[in-house]
């Protein structure tokens, strides 16, 4: 006889499925009787006393009652943690309540499990062999929308991403319990796919039945592509682009040392404006405050500056960098003190990036270094800081990252860094100093051509990114251009004036 379901916990995560828990408890059992079966339940406490009730009346059921809704992907980890606690458990399945998946398949997980000698085996709707069943097409149609997007962006070769009917192996569920799933929606799936492929694990697939749910509302709307979207984003940027290795730690740590050291003079005058420079004093402080004052006192965005010249446009001028992120600040703290601090930032950003870049490069730790604190304190950037130009220092802090992200396009074949190039970009138009943007982007456009003419092999996708770069060249050189003529008719209209 078949033993095997002795060695099985099954974990069912519900919410409000009390007319479906019944029947997928007694389908379940028609297979696989000796299994343990894990029910963590998020429901109302009516809903939760009903599911109770009908548990009971099953051996080696357990309900794990939950006060609130915490989603799919912390479910399934509480009942791995209570499965875990069996030692003779090796096989771990989680599944939908909603009798979307046919217990009758469980055999079928078992033999791709041990026959491909994979630790996940995930049981997908879009394989050759699998049938979906009375799925209304919009849904079908989002779905395959969502898992495309999701192979382009996470990068592991799976048909289905999304769907929730899995058997792992316990060193698998032993890592995902330990790491722990941050996404809390149906995303939780490529989550858990994502971390245990990123671990080495073998995953694979085999072709389902999928039926939709005989009885109750699903909790999923067309949220979901928005959710995929962020979702997909945040486990790349966690574990990706976010993920720094331990012996960067201490120079990236240097870094910021150096940059405060260097600012000494704010933190020993912290009620004072330091680098009172001439641009400082008489511009871009101005500027800040009358922003903030507009917004704070009259709740409006100042379109125009009725104080320079003889009357100019404000959100129209790159200059006024409204829309930076960091002169957020500014309606935080007093505008004299953020200056000062937003050169720290800037310089150390600038070294940090620079130092990332180097890394990427294959340049030791020690040569990182030395490139970085060679940039921080070069003197194009010094001579910014006499000068009191932080408007142009927030330009500039982004290039070295933006080197960075392409070069780890083309060295990864990566569409997901070539996308993400677009972050430094854009700050770099928003910052202040458009030309300096430009000169980003043109800078960009031949070092690309220099990884051409090394050798190298870039990816055809990435092709077009050095057209792209010139056309926003030219784009943004054709509003400078309409800028200064508009200063030109300014003064012409100021010297009749006067």
């Amino acid at each position: 006889m078949n033993i095997w379901d002795k060695k099985l916990a099954i974990i069912l995560p519900t919410y409000n499925e009390s007319q479906n828990i019944r029947l997928l408890l007694n389908a379940i059992y028609k297979v696989v009787p000796n299994a343990s079966i894990y029910v963590v339940d998020d429901s109302s406490s009516l809903e939760n006393v009903t599911i109770r009730k009908i548990a009971a009346s099953y051996k080696n059921v357990a309900v794990i009652t939950r006060q609130k809704k915490l989603g799919r992907g912390n479910a399934v980890l509480v009942g791995f943690e209570q499965a875990l606690n069996k030692r003779e458990i090796e096989y771990f399945v989680e599944m939908d309540t909603n009798l979307a998946h046919d217990p009758l398949e469980l055999p079928l997980l078992k033999k791709a499990l041990e026959g491909e000698d994979a630790q996940l085996v995930i049981g997908s709707r879009y394989l050759s062999g699998s049938k979906i069943v009375d799925w209304p097409i919009r849904r079908l149609v989002l779905s395959k929308l969502i898992n495309f997007f999701l192979n382009l962006w996470l990068g592991i070769k799976l048909h289905d991403y999304t769907d929730g009917y899995r058997m792992y192996q316990r060193k698998a569920v032993e890592y995902l319990v330990k790491t722990g799933l941050n996404e809390r929606n149906f995303i939780a799936l490529s989550e858990s796919a994502f971390l245990l492929h990123k671990k080495g694990f073998h995953i694979t697939e085999v072709p389902i039945t999928f039926t939709d749910r005989r009885h109750g509302k699903s909790t999923v709307g067309s949220r979901e592509l928005f959710i995929s979207l962020v979702g997909a984003l945040r486990i790349w940027l966690r574990f990706e682009f976010l993920h720094v290795k331990k012996n960067d730690l201490l120079p990236a740590l240097l870094l910021f040392l150096l940059a405060c050291l260097f600012f000494y003079k704010i933190f020993l005058h912290y009620n004072e404006m330091i680098f009172p420079a001439y641009d400082l004093v008489g511009v871009y402080s101005f500027w800040r405050i009358f922003f903030v004052n507009s917004f704070l006192h009259f709740g409006q965005i100042p379109l125009w500056n009725p104080y320079q010249f003889s009357g100019t446009p404000f959100v129209a001028n790159p200059s006024s960098g409204m829309f930076y992120p960091f002169n957020l600040l500014f309606f935080l703290f007093p505008t004299d003190l953020v200056f000062g601090y937003l050169f720290i930032v800037d310089i150390f950003l600038i070294g940090l990036f620079t130092y990332l870049f180097a890394r990427t490069i294959k340049l030791s730790n020690w040569s990182s270094l030395i490139s970085a604190v060679t940039m921080m304190f070069s003197g194009v950037i010094t001579v910014r800081i006499i000068a009191g130009h932080i408007i142009i220092l927030d330009t500039i802090l982004w290039f070295p990252l933006l080197l960075l992200l392409y070069e780890k396009a083309i060295q990864q074949r990566s569409l997901r860094f070539g996308v993400l190039a677009g972050l430094p970009i854009g700050l770099m138009l928003i910052a202040g100093h458009t030309q300096f943007a430009i000169f980003g982007l043109l800078a960009a456009l031949i070092y690309y051509l220099l990884r051409m003419i090394s050798g190298k092999k870039i990816s055809k996708f990435l092709l077009p990114f050095p057209f792209f770069f010139v056309f926003l060249a030219i784009m943004f050189g054709d509003e400078i251009t309409y800028y200064i003529f508009q200063i030109f008719h300014h003064l012409t209209i100021a010297s009749q004036l006067f």
